[in-house]
């Protein structure tokens, strides 16, 4: 196998997974805002609906920062939930400067490691710039000789023009990228990649594309 090969890697699922039930939940969450006075269901509903704002352009952790905390006053406004100021602070922060908000995978540091003696790895993921941040402090930054981050570029990879930066500035063709979203792969794929679909939790065995449960399976 030529060491210089590069492989594509997708952050959620591939590398880790949301601590709590759901992304936008972060660890103090729940202590922060009472889960009693909620209606969960039109919480979820408002989060999917004010979702545009986490697609806007964030190049550094103060613009995440304003940007999820007019994510999060549009949520609570939207369910006639009373929010202060402290407590908008409060969840905005633990959001943009909580490592914790990530859950990365028991063996993700060997994987990594395992895959970096065969390949170059370049990081492609819809995130924001905190992230970066995150893995520098957990020490699987240095891993990747490039990571791509969506926010930065002001685009995801359901457009398409994502795909773009790493192909052109590599002059990729053919190259291994992993995702858990099946519909990120058939993009992909139409852009010269070789998909291949992480599936941690083995809910996908159906799926019609090369399917792996660990990065040890590549």
């Amino acid at each position: 196998m030529n060491k210089k090969e590069i492989m594509l890697l997708d952050f959620g699922n591939v590398l880790a997974t949301h601590r709590m039930e759901s992304w936008f939940i972060t660890p103090n969450f729940w202590n922060i805002i009472d889960k009693d006075q909620i209606d969960l269901e039109k919480f979820y509903q408002a989060m999917k609906k004010y979702n545009y704002y986490l697609s806007l352009r964030m190049t550094n952790e103060q613009e995440e920062f304003k940007c999820f905390s007019k994510f999060y006053a549009s949520v609570f406004e939207e369910i006639n939930y009373y929010i202060t100021l402290r407590q908008l602070v409060a969840i905005t922060s633990d959001w943009t400067f909580n490592d914790d908000k990530f859950l990365f995978y028991d063996n993700i540091k060997k994987e990594l490691q395992h895959l970096c003696e065969r390949y170059r790895l370049i990081l492609l993921s819809d995130n924001w710039p905190s992230a970066e941040r995150i893995m520098k402090n957990y020490d699987i930054y240095n891993k990747f000789i490039k990571i791509y981050i969506s926010s930065v570029y002001g685009c995801e990879k359901r457009d398409g023009k994502f795909f773009d930066f790493p192909i052109n500035e590599y002059d990729l063709k053919g190259n291994i990228f992993v995702d858990d979203n099946i519909n990120n792969l058939e993009i992909a794929r139409e852009k010269g990649l070789e998909p291949v679909l992480m599936d941690r939790t083995e809910r996908n065995k159906d799926a019609k594309v090369k399917r792996i449960t660990s990065l040890f399976d590549l």
